[in-house]
């Protein structure tokens, strides 16, 4: 006989059979009758799965959550090195004299 899926299997399994319907085509609502989840839920495992190529969300750990506290400029942009910080800054200048 085949083995039972772990709860965590049968999660990751229910996660990619929402993509896989997705990009078949079928909306939200058939979606979630189909696997009796809410559609505020499919949408969000939809909207994980199109920013980050899966529909897996990884969840950060305290060390993490603190490394990126501070990673955001002034105006609510996400820095990922001090070059970007400084081109942001000149690309705001920039905007701002051309006023």
């Amino acid at each position: 006989m085949g083995e039972q899926m772990t709860p965590s299997q049968q999660f990751i399994a229910k996660r990619w059979f929402i993509v896989g319907a997705y990009q078949a085509g079928a909306t939200d609502k058939v979606i979630s009758d189909m696997v009796g989840l809410s559609t505020a839920s499919v949408h969000n495992v939809i909207t994980q799965f199109k920013k980050t190529g899966s529909p897996i969300c990884k969840r950060l750990s305290s060390a993490e959550r603190r490394e990126w506290k501070g990673r955001y400029d002034e105006y609510g942009h996400i820095i990922n090195s001090e070059d970007e910080l400084v081109d942001l800054k000149q690309i705001h200048n920039l905007i701002v004299l051309s006023m």
